[in-house]
């Protein structure tokens, strides 16, 4: 039973994450068809980058990283009894701890507010992170209440929480603006309300689910062995995801402040890059962290070797050709999604370029993601943070030169995120004496494929925009059409193409694929 039980939890964690991600989609294009490209939609973006910044940093990261092993551990050796006390433990503490953070952060920014004299854009941001600042306060004890779920195998409710939130923002914008039809400051305060409905409904139903678990709420502030081991590991993991969230603090505010608009053009490029990077890359590390980390605990050098080079090999076959289709496809994908209401025209022709430049370091991050993680299986953690905090002052040095004294703007910004992003891929494999044997060879037949790939995909949207020029009804113009067959034509035509050439150049890792592929379904079976 317990392969099926682990296949299911699969299933519905992986089921939850690809819902969770169309339906962000879909919240994406409503808003950028609301507020297109204006300053509306960047200080609304960039109020949210503020809550967003500690939950990634107390909530779903180092708190729940440092969280879950002491916790298992409990569970595992003293009982629920036990359990459910450390729950409470941590959670009174992160919640004075947020208590006080949200008031020093609504205050600080009503202050900023009212003191200093800066541009429109700049109060309207200010007043907004004000507004949603709770919501960081909501999503960190949803993580505490989560992370005890996984520990007792109750992954739904956990799972399905970011489609809760994607619906409340989906919902409070066709209320305000379609339904009410209110202006763009009016849409952006309902929005803002549907971020915080959905903030309490992600605390309230893991809170709920583990209430059915047995547990109890309530303040303790008792100190135990446990609380400090759960501190001990929580302090340096929260130094080491400081160091990135303040990269990605700091490239959004040069943004927010370079043009009007540049905020909203430099995210909605990061989130089509994010969409095949977190689909592709967390995939393969979900499946090669957990055999490197037994590999090294067995003190099996070779196994560790072979897998962690597997797992690479695996991100180039699948990270280089999104790369080309997205760099080549960047206009019908990005006109076929956002390309309605404000967003169309120009904020499409202004985010092209920053697509096409910010997917070149797709393969960069993807590559940096698995090294840090094999730096962690082995168990040292300086010199992921060390290429961290390296990435940090070249992007930063890089956004300043680029984007401010050459005057290239977000263009800039983005050249710098994707060069920054190759230095700490760069230092990382330079130090993590790890062969490679076999990587060379797949690199080469992929990057012959994918440049067949694209080249056949480049003239297919050439002649595609240039000779056809169709018109299914009237409110579906000839360059939508165009897009959409170029998005369910040209894609899958793609997929064909490069697949033919890895079989025809015999690439070794696709009939490992294919017989993992027979061999689970044997075991299943």
């Amino acid at each position: 039973m317990e392969p099926r039980k682990n296949i299911a939890d699969i299933l519905i964690v992986g089921g939850s994450t690809v819902g969770s991600r169309v339906a962000g989609l879909v919240r994406d294009m409503l808003i950028y068809s609301l507020l297109g490209m204006s300053v509306y939609n960047s200080a609304f973006l960039f109020a949210f980058t503020l809550p967003n910044l500690f939950r990634r940093l107390l909530g779903e990261g180092a708190l729940t990283s440092a969280f879950i092993p002491v916790l298992s551990s409990e569970l595992e050796n003293k009982g629920s009894s036990a359990f459910f006390s450390l729950i409470n433990k941590v959670a009174s503490r992160v919640l004075l701890v947020l208590v006080a953070l949200t008031l020093a952060g609504c205050g600080v920014l009503l202050g900023m507010d009212a003191l200093i004299e800066l541009e429109a854009r700049w109060h309207l941001a200010f007043k907004l992170g004000a507004l949603l600042f709770p919501y960081a306060f909501l999503v960190c004890l949803s993580a505490v209440c989560g992370g005890a779920l996984n520990n007792l195998g109750r992954f739904g409710t956990v799972a399905m929480t970011p489609i809760v939130l994607n619906i409340c923002m989906i919902t409070s914008l066709g209320i305000g603006g379609f339904w009410l039809g209110l202006d763009k400051l009016g849409t952006v305060l309902w929005l803002c309300g549907g971020v915080l409905v959905g903030g309490f409904l992600q605390f309230a139903l893991p809170a709920r689910a583990l209430y059915r678990q047995g547990w109890r709420p309530m303040l303790d502030l008792r100190g135990s062995p446990e609380l400090r081991r759960t501190w001990e590991l929580f302090v340096p993991g929260v130094i080491g995801a400081s160091v990135l969230q303040f990269n990605l603090l700091v490239s959004r505010l040069l943004a927010f402040a370079v043009e009007q608009g540049g905020m909203a053009v430099l995210f909605l490029a990061s989130r089509l890059v994010e969409l095949p990077l977190g689909i592709f890359s967390i995939a393969v590390i979900t499946v090669i962290f957990p055999q490197i980390s037994k590999f090294y605990a067995q003190g099996d050098v070779t196994g560790f070797h072979q897998s962690f080079g597997r797992g690479l090999r695996y991100i180039l076959i699948l990270t280089l050709p999104a790369t080309a289709g997205l760099f080549v496809l960047a206009e019908p994908i990005l006109n076929l999604l956002f390309g309605w209401g404000l967003a169309k025209g120009d904020g499409i022709a202004r985010t092209v370029p920053i697509l096409q430049v910010s997917v070149l370091g797709m393969p960069f991050f993807s590559a940096v993601a698995l090294y840090t993680r094999g730096y962690h299986a082995r168990q040292d953690m300086k010199t992921p943070l060390h290429s961290s905090y390296q990435a940090v002052i070249v992007n930063l040095v890089l956004s300043v030169l680029l984007g401010l004294i050459l005057q290239l703007g977000i263009l800039g910004l983005a050249l710098a995120g994707v060069l920054a992003s190759a230095w700490q891929c760069l230092y990382l494999w330079s130090r993590s004496g790890i062969p490679l044997p076999g990587v060379g060879a797949t690199l080469i037949k992929v990057l012959v494929s994918t440049t067949i790939m694209g080249t056949a995909c480049w003239f297919a949207w050439f002649g595609v925009s240039h000779w056809l020029n169709l018109t299914l009804i009237d409110w579906l113009p000839s360059e939508k059409v165009n897009s959409l067959i170029a998005v369910v034509g040209i894609i899958p035509a793609g997929v064909f193409i490069y697949g033919s050439c890895l079989w025809l150049l015999q690439l070794e890792d696709l009939q490992a694929v294919k017989n993992l592929l027979f061999r689970w379904k044997r075991k299943e079976d």
